[in-house]
């Protein structure tokens, strides 16, 4: 029977000795966790856990994070609300025996945003790096201004000048792995304009996978027009739920008419400076 009860010991002893679960750092993305190696003679699984107090177990917790790669000690946790204090624990589940919990780390997820370049201050050319541009009706209106910023060093800056455009002239492709679908985002920006015109507005607007193939508009701003009032810069903001579905989405600012269907059009000699876009995540 002592036989017996030593050999149970030893297949409870499992993967060895718990890892240690390191503090999370923000990455601009969301929270990175890293952690030390288990024994790989006996591991079958990692999970990462989370939770809103320290309470944490596997009971508890909720599972963020599953690998069976035994070198696989980083994870970043895309999930998570922002402005909210997290607890973490990782368990190291063996081929037998039960899980073996880590110590427990907690950190605050911030708010960040997972737009690239929002402030224009990627790249080396006249074009920030990440937006892209429609094939536009004449010289291409969108540069890299450095005189003219509302934070950091540079801007975007739009000329449109007395000639027709393609009123959704600019945009940028989101990364579907940083939108979880029907969660709450928000989507700012900061613009300078002298004087938007009766005929002349700018807006911004999201729609699921290409907007050159057809695909559903889902959220849009209305449409900014008519002169600035008090500061030369001023934040415009919109709220959108995501879809459900996990697609590829894209982000389009529009140039065009104050009232019915931004086309091509001609403009008189609209200029105007953006910066800092960013895309939050909310709730």
């Amino acid at each position: 029977m002592r036989g017996l009860v030593t050999f149970i010991l030893v297949l409870a002893s499992g993967c060895g000795p718990a890892v240690t679960l390191h503090t999370p750092v923000p990455d601009g993305t969301g929270l990175s966790l890293s952690w030390t190696q288990a024994d790989p003679t006996s591991f079958r699984e990692y999970k990462l856990y989370r939770h809103t107090t320290s309470g944490l177990d596997q009971t508890t917790g909720t599972l963020v994070h599953v690998s069976t790669s035994v070198t696989a000690t980083t994870h970043v946790d895309l999930s998570g609300d922002a402005n909210t204090l997290f607890f973490y624990r990782l368990y190291v589940v063996p081929k037998l025996g039960p899980a073996i919990g880590s110590n427990i780390v907690s950190a605050t997820n911030p708010s960040f945003s997972i737009l690239p370049n929002g402030g224009f201050e990627e790249g080396s050319g006249a074009f920030p790096d990440s937006w892209k541009n429609w094939a536009l009706v004449g010289p291409n209106p969108f540069s890299v201004a450095t005189d003219v910023f509302h934070s950091g060093s540079k801007s975007l800056k739009v000329d449109l000048g007395e000639r027709g455009f393609n009123a959704w002239g600019l945009f940028q492709e989101l990364d579907p792995a940083h939108v979880k679908p029907g969660a709450t985002y928000r989507v700012s920006f900061w613009l300078k304009h002298p004087e938007l015109e009766s005929l002349e507005s700018v807006t911004l607007r999201l729609h699921a996978g290409s907007f050159s193939n057809g695909n559903l508009e889902f959220a849009q701003l209305p449409a900014i027009s008519g002169p600035a009032p008090g500061s030369p810069w001023q934040e415009h903001s919109l709220e959108f739920i995501a879809p459900a579905s996990n697609v590829p989405l894209e982000l389009s600012f529009g140039f065009g008419r104050a009232q019915g269907p931004l086309d091509f059009m001609y403009v008189d000699n609209l200029v105007m400076w953006i910066d800092d876009v960013r895309l939050e995540k909310v709730r």
